[in-house]
């Protein structure tokens, strides 16, 4: 799973891909708090399919520094 920010528009994009296709998502930056939580909420619900959420939990902590300096 890959992420980026969009500083211009004050989105990030997450994009990955599944077993048979690709995604994408643009968020707005005052999402991703929400997105950060549903994440790790699915680890813990789902713990032994937790390792299946870890790139998304690893891709959305890679951009943590670019988000908070938008939102300063």
């Amino acid at each position: 799973m890959q992420s980026t920010v969009d500083a211009e528009t004050r989105t990030f994009i997450l994009s990955g891909s599944g077993q048979r296709d690709a995604w994408i998502g643009r968020y707005p930056i005052e999402d991703y708090e929400k997105w950060v939580r549903f994440y790790a909420e699915q680890q813990e619900r789902y713990a032994p399919h937790a390792q299946s959420y870890q790139p998304a939990v690893d891709a959305l902590a890679s951009i943590a520094d670019q988000i908070r300096a938008l939102r300063i």
